[in-house]
């Protein structure tokens, strides 16, 4: 039978935002970075798939009421709008941990 040795109880998964070491405030930054620009060509998308459908109701359903014929392309902005959002608050949040491995190297 082989022992191993126990591992150490560390608190490391429970510090906050500024106890985290540099090298994993780093990883965490270029994490966001690549998720707010996936999210800003997801929003960019979204707009223009709004565009693109406010056309073809357009050019379609004419006859359709007004509400129904605006609530697909306002689907689309709305998620537009929502994803953009997020990937505003993901790139602000990236540059402050970018800030903050920056300042404690």
């Amino acid at each position: 039978m082989f022992f191993t040795p126990k591992r150490r109880p560390s608190a490391h998964r429970l510090l906050g935002h500024r106890g985290r070491e540099t090298r994993a405030r780093r990883e965490h930054a270029t994490a966001l970075w690549v998720t707010g620009g996936i999210q800003i060509a997801l929003a960019v998308a979204l707009f223009v798939a709004g565009f693109v459908a406010y056309q073809a109701v357009q050019t379609h359903a004419r006859e359709v009421e007004a509400t129904v014929r605006l609530a697909l392309p306002g689907l689309f902005v709305l998620g537009g709008v929502v994803t953009a959002r997020s990937a505003l608050r993901n790139l602000r949040l990236a540059r402050s941990e970018r800030a903050d491995a920056t300042k404690s190297e």
